[in-house]
């Protein structure tokens, strides 16, 4: 199944005949589903478009997601193609015209976010950075920063929100929460969207000889999503969310978690500006996590040093300690301190 703010099209890149395609496909191209399946994909989409889409697609598996704008009658649409072993997955979104002739302007912001980034001088700034920089980018109710522990367990790291959003920021969710197969698909695909949690699943329709091969929709943007998670959204009042994955090496560090209390379509180029705008939060999070270390390796090393200094045997371990309490807990990155001592 697809989510319906958009139709999918599939190519057997040998044969160039449709191989699939959604049941609402009439919404978007005047066509029914038997018009379109089986039929020549470069006649049904027009030899113009169909040269666009095959001059961006490529096999690649570090990013294997390409756009290209396509006009079909008097409608222009945000293309969106990846490959899949012997298939072309064509995503149709209607084009969002407010982006016509911007290119500059995404240079701009892309100009302007990179030299925010560089301007932070620690991380809580730059957790901020990222949550009200995409805030403003997509227009969400409530932003967040989701940071995995070494279990998987989460937290709330950072929060830009509307005032009569709740507030998760500090608070602590279990492994369950986001299950593996869940982060092993935001460690794929790196960016998803629900505009609506009430929209009525649109199913995929596929020719007789495909029956039993199921396709594989890992990358694919319309994807449908398990109902227990838009249950999940519906419990805490979510209509509308966006997660963008923010990765370290090849591992999932977390998520840009997005929600809105209505529906909200996000236009496919926000979305990759959103998209974006992560892998230049991950890069500089590389380097001040590395500085951060270092600061933290400092400051236990300089907290050894003054505690053993003034261990003559006649000042108390613990009134040195308390005396250095603070630097104790920052080089120890402790919330708390507790010291024990027994009377002898």
């Amino acid at each position: 199944n697809i989510q319906p703010h958009g139709c999918m099209i599939v190519v057997d890149r040998s044969t160039g005949k449709v191989s699939h395609v959604s049941e609402n496909v009439e919404d978007f191209l005047s066509k029914t589903v038997k018009d379109v399946l089986g039929a020549d994909a470069k006649k049904l989409l027009g030899s113009d478009n169909f040269k666009k889409i095959n001059s961006v697609v490529r096999d690649d598996m570090r990013q294997p997601l390409k756009s290209a704008m396509v006009a079909i009658g008097s409608r222009k649409f945000d293309a969106v193609v990846h490959t899949k072993d012997d298939l072309k997955v064509i995503e149709l979104e209607e084009y969002d015209r407010r982006f016509e002739n911007q290119d500059d302007r995404v240079y701009e912001e892309l100009r302007d976010f990179a030299i925010t980034f560089q301007s932070v001088a620690d991380l809580e700034s730059l957790y901020n950075v990222i949550i009200d920089e995409v805030r403003k980018l997509t227009g969400f109710a409530r932003v967040k920063l989701y940071k995995f522990d070494d279990e998987w367990n989460g937290m709330v790291e950072a929060e830009s929100k509307e005032e009569h959003m709740p507030s998760y920021l500090g608070l602590t969710f279990p492994a369950s929460d986001i299950p593996r197969q869940a982060r092993e698909l935001y460690s794929k695909n790196y960016l998803r969207l629900i505009s609506d949690i009430n929209y009525k699943p649109v199913p995929l329709v596929t020719t007789m000889d495909r029956k039993d091969d199921p396709l594989d929709m890992t990358y694919s943007v319309l994807r449908s999503v398990s109902p227990i998670h838009i249950q999940y959204l519906d419990n805490i009042d979510v209509f509308a969310s966006m997660s963008i994955s923010i990765m370290q090496g090849n591992k999932l560090w977390g998520l840009v978690s997005c929600h809105h209390d209505g529906p909200l379509f996000v236009p496919y180029k926000q979305r990759v500006l959103s998209e974006i705008l992560g892998h230049i939060f991950s890069a500089k999070l590389s380097s001040m996590e590395r500085v951060e270390r270092e600061r933290r390796a400092a400051q236990k090393s300089l907290l050894i040093e003054k505690i053993s200094s003034q261990l003559n045997g006649v000042i108390k371990a613990d009134d040195i300690l308390f005396g250095y309490n603070e630097v104790a807990m920052k080089a120890l990155s402790a919330d708390g301190l507790l010291i024990h001592t027994s009377k002898k």
